[in-house]
């Protein structure tokens, strides 16, 4: 009968079961865990509407396609190797004397960074890395998530250990992971501060930041102390210990002071704002969402207790602070709020829709807690 109100399908082993083999073995074929096997199998069966089976049962299905998917690729290689690349493959294991060391140590080995210093070195890898057999059309049908998976399976494994497989699987990883350092050879090497300047120059969010007073601020290259002190407390290594790995020569009292006199609140939630228009522009949360619909919940968390908003939360039963949030549903944090425990989070939700700047049409709220359970309203008389 509830099957029938919700209209569900039961699950028969006559039938269903062969529809879970099948989303199975597909989703074996481009992902590499059991893990991920089950969990897109459990998403395929909910959307067309059929009732889960037990996890031993999803666990053994998931075992079975991950045996037949990995054989199959096996075998796929094995038949398109010619008898040079098998040759090749396998003189990556041999040790060399008096080196002591293998070729297959050699593509293990990452490039250094492109400094002045190691340029020659990386140009010599590089060459070294192209000059090897081509892996691109021997690889061109594996998915990029396999392809991922076998390089840094191959990264883990010494030669002797390689040695040991069968000579199907021998071939694979060596392969995979001689294309992966070929293209990460050839990638210019991206750090945090980079992408920062980048975003920069797209937004100039840093013209947010500045005194409390409004007065211009009177630092040398604003826009560095702004983007170093951005860096420094949003990877919370804060002022000390950004400084001691900065080479730019930027002290910790200068980190402080910009964080403490030219980024309020309002002033961050001003930049937060452009990046986020930003990366609403961008073709990935769209994917994922539309932005019309939040979820609104709140997390405990420890805090010195030397502060308003600490207090004993009846639920968790221990001493805290409650972070409220609206996350919509591409995944941007569109409201944020600290507030004591026992307040009620459902006034919030209110106090979100009038700052928030997301057109949003739907609020899913988490009403099951007692804290957000709102009075009903009064009647006028």
């Amino acid at each position: 009968m509830i099957r029938t109100l919700l209209g569900i399908k039961s699950y028969t082993d006559a039938q269903t079961r062969l529809v879970a083999i099948r989303l199975a073995e597909e989703a074996a074929g481009v992902v590499d865990t059991r893990v991920d096997i089950i969990n897109i199998t459990i998403d395929e069966l909910v959307r067309l509407g059929y009732e889960l089976p037990a996890f031993r049962t999803l666990d053994e299905i998931a075992e079975q396609a991950h045996a037949v998917a990995e054989a199959a690729l096996h075998r796929h290689i094995a038949q398109r190797l010619s008898a040079d690349q098998r040759q090749w493959l396998d003189q990556l294991l041999e040790t060399e004397l008096p080196a002591r060391r293998s070729l297959y140590q050699q593509i293990k080995r990452s490039a250094k960074k492109a400094t002045r210093k190691h340029l020659d070195l990386v140009l010599d890898q590089l060459k070294w890395l192209e000059s090897l057999p081509d892996n691109d059309t021997l690889l061109d049908s594996v998915p990029a998530t396999k392809l991922k998976h076998l390089a840094n399976m191959a990264s883990a494994l010494d030669a002797g250990d390689m040695k040991d497989f069968r000579p199907a699987r021998r071939h694979l990883p060596p392969s995979a992971i001689a294309l992966q350092a070929a293209i990460d050879s050839r990638l210019v090497p991206r750090n945090l501060l980079d992408f920062l300047a980048n975003i920069e120059h797209w937004t100039g969010f840093t013209r947010h930041f500045g005194p409390q007073s409004g007065d211009d601020p009177k630092l040398r290259n604003a826009r560095e102390r702004y983007l170093l002190t951005v860096f420094a407390m949003g990877c919370n290594l804060g002022p000390n210990q950004a400084a001691r790995h900065l080479s730019n020569g930027v002290t910790p009292h200068q980190l402080s002071y910009v964080n403490q006199r030219h980024m309020g609140l309002e002033q961050l939630d001003s930049a937060c704002r452009d990046l986020t228009e930003l990366y609403l522009r961008l073709d990935l949360p769209k994917l994922w969402g539309e932005g019309k619909k939040v979820a609104a919940d709140g997390t405990q968390y420890d805090v010195y207790e030397q502060n308003l908003l600490v207090g004993m939360h009846f639920r968790y039963r221990r001493m805290g602070a409650v972070a409220y949030r609206h996350v919509a549903d591409n995944y941007i944090a569109v409201f944020r709020h600290f507030i004591p425990p026992g307040v009620l989070e459902a006034i919030y939700v209110i106090e979100g829709l009038l700052q928030n700047t997301v057109d949003m049409m739907r609020i899913m709220q988490d009403l099951h807690a007692p804290e957000n359970q709102c009075p009903p309203p009064m009647s006028p008389s």
